[in-house]
């Protein structure tokens, strides 16, 4: 191998190192520590509390169109919060989008077979979509 072919590749080899150094601390500098990551966690939690106990008075107070609103919020938070999932398909029956409520809930018990509130809101809306009918 010749002189500068030698140079050129020890040289190309310290430029990976120093890339690969950088890389490193910008990648530390990016990753959180437990404690910042279950700070933001408890953070998000609280905020999806927050966002479904508005929900719940909202539906209450019969304002469905806020209800949705918020519950939907709650699951951009929490995806696999089936209480919002059950209130939200509540909300979207008590709005006549019975089909959506039951696609909600079925979707539900794919994730939670046992939510035995959805197994029953799913009978009752579905015989109301059978009442419908006649």
């Amino acid at each position: 191998m010749s002189h500068t072919t030698r140079n050129n590749l020890e040289k190309s080899f310290e430029t990976l190192l120093r890339e690969k150094e950088q890389m490193e601390k910008d990648i530390k500098d990016v990753v959180l520590d437990n404690e910042s990551e279950n700070w933001i966690d408890r953070e998000l939690s609280k905020k999806a509390e927050k966002l479904f106990n508005e929900g719940v008075y909202s539906l209450k107070e019969k304002d469905f169109i806020e209800a949705l609103g918020l519950f939907r919020a709650v699951l951009v938070l929490e995806p696999l919060n089936f209480k919002a999932m059950n209130n939200l398909a509540l909300t979207m029956h008590y709005l006549g989008f019975k089909e959506k409520a039951v696609f909600v809930l079925k979707e539900l018990l794919k994730m939670q077979p046992e939510h035995k509130t959805a197994v029953e809101n799913i009978r009752i809306i579905e015989d109301e979509i059978e009442n419908d009918k006649e």
